[in-house]
């Protein structure tokens, strides 16, 4: 949590200077600025990527434990089968 803090302030600090470099220096900032934004949206997309495909198997894994539990084996069952004594 400590690193994901720090890395957020170092970027923000970074954003900050090259926005200030460009309006007031030169405009080269401008193009490092945007090639930072290019590369950060590339890292959010992934990160989105990831955690839609660890979501989708994570959820298929369930579908497969819930599938193979069959209708014997359910609690309201057992119980049923209990008190009528079978």
């Amino acid at each position: 949590m400590i690193n994901y803090i720090l890395v957020n302030l170092i970027c923000i600090i970074f954003i900050n200077l090259v926005l200030y470099f460009s309006i007031n220096i030169n405009q080269l900032f401008l193009y490092i600025i945007l090639t930072f934004f290019f590369m950060l949206l590339s890292l959010i997309f992934r990160k989105i990527i990831k955690l839609e495909s660890s979501i989708n198997s994570r959820k298929d894994k369930e579908d497969q434990d819930i599938s193979s539990e069959s209708a014997d084996e359910h609690p309201i069952i057992k119980s049923a089968r209990k008190r009528l004594g079978k």
